[in-house]
């Protein structure tokens, strides 16, 4: 996750499954540490997991939700704006479910940026092998005009 590019699309990705699963959960009435465990685990992310668990076990004895995602450092401060938020005015589910659109739309736009990184590569690899080829075929057409002679 601390890799330039992708580490922050992999970041932005978890972040959106994270908070959709929740905000499903959530309004589902699933209980909030059983909801933070499954969402957790729909991320496919390490470190999300463990650092759930330490939000999950905050829970358990009694603590906010706000609190410990806060120390997570996982969530940046417009997702922890929108949890505190939904917290407070018993609103999680719909401000989660917010969140997630906003993480989907960052997530293509990352996904857009990469790719429009990516392209001039490809161009200019494509022109390479291009250039190769007609190289090629005209020195073989050169040769044999040599040898005609």
């Amino acid at each position: 996750m601390k890799l330039p590019l992708v580490g922050n699309l992999f970041h932005l990705i978890s972040l959106e499954r994270f908070c959709r699963v929740l905000a499903a959960l959530t309004t589902a009435g699933v209980p909030l540490p059983d909801a933070i465990t499954v969402s957790a685990d729909s991320t496919n992310n390490t470190i999300f997991q463990r650092e759930m668990d330490a939000v999950r076990s905050t829970l358990i004895r009694g603590g906010r939700l706000y609190e410990p995602m806060v120390e997570s450092g996982l969530f940046p401060i417009a997702a922890r704006q929108m949890i505190q938020v939904g917290e407070q005015t018993g609103s999680l589910g719909t401000q989660l479910a917010k969140a997630a659109a906003y993480y989907e739309r960052e997530v293509t736009f990352t996904m857009k940026k990469a790719t429009d990184l990516f392209e001039p590569t490809v161009i200019l690899g494509v022109g390479i092998i291009v250039a190769f080829v007609a190289i090629a075929q005209v020195a073989a057409m050169y040769s044999i005009f040599g040898q005609v002679k």
